[in-house]
């Protein structure tokens, strides 16, 4: 059987630009099996309590909506802990996106792909697709959305305005969390990426909920964003249990980074 003809779009992709997209498809395919049997291991050896996210799970059977704010430091462990529950998140829209998306849809998360990239081309708002998906299953039950809250670049600990503007315009109550694990392993990455290790004892430690001001100043907006900032810093410190935390975290204001958000939408 003859293969059908290569599109003009495929013919024009430069030979490593066709290479590197098909290396990106197979590792959307392998990357999950991988990391579920990894988890799956974990899991089965470990002790895990996640008895601090249940306020934040009934909510959702109150037919209202609510944020879990996380540090990016959790991102690797946190999704296979939360899975199977129709949770919303957004992905950027880069190769390494593209493997992550594939990753948390197996995982039965809704995704959203959009926000930054190297590539100016790829450049794709997707707050207010965030928000439409938040009302849609607010509709039908309730919605959970989960924000890392300093990712995707950092600096660890510097939270960004997004989760409050967010927050704002859809009055989701916010729950902060973090993800103890011992033993675990720490990657040399600048948010230090948590790993737990088979056999753990793994815990999350949640604040919350946070009430959403009702203002739309400035003010109430940084206000928000430093609220969050700090129960997740607390959280983080908690979770090291009087030992040095990995990583040390900073605020936005002294990342030396202005908190900007726009303008403060209306609720709606």
């Amino acid at each position: 059987m003859r293969r059908p003809p290569a599109s003009a779009h495929q013919r024009t992709l430069p030979l490593r630009r066709r290479l590197k997209k098909t290396g990106v498809a197979a590792l959307s395919l392998i990357a999950p099996l991988l990391y579920r049997a990894y988890m799956a291991l974990v899991c089965a050896t470990s002790r895990i309590d996640l008895s601090g996210l249940e306020p934040l799970f009934a909510s959702r059977s109150t037919g209202s909506s609510a944020i879990l704010a996380l540090l990016h430091q959790d991102v690797f462990a946190g999704p296979y802990l939360i899975r199977n529950r129709r949770i919303i998140t957004f992905v950027s829209i880069s190769d390494a996106g593209t493997i992550v998306a594939s990753l948390l849809e197996r995982l039965g998360f809704c995704v959203e792909r959009g926000g930054t990239s190297s590539r100016m081309s790829r450049l794709v708002p997707v707050f207010s697709r965030l928000v439409a998906r938040c009302r849609e299953h607010t509709r039908h039950g309730g919605a959970i959305v989960v924000f890392a809250c300093d990712g995707s670049r950092g600096p660890a600990g510097a939270v960004q305005p997004g989760v409050a503007l967010f927050a704002m315009k859809t009055g989701a109550r916010i729950y902060c969390a973090k993800l103890d694990a011992r033993p675990a392993m720490f990657l040399r990455t600048w948010d230090r990426t948590l790993i737990p290790l088979p056999f753990s004892r793994i815990r999350v430690h949640v604040d919350g909920p946070i009430e959403v001001p009702g203002g739309r100043k400035r003010e109430d907006l940084d206000g928000l964003r430093l609220r969050i900032e700090k129960s997740l810093h607390e959280l983080h410190a908690r979770a090291f249990g009087g030992r040095r935390p990995i990583p040390k975290l900073i605020g936005l204001g002294e990342a030396g980074r202005p908190a900007r958000a726009g303008r403060i939408p209306a609720r709606s």
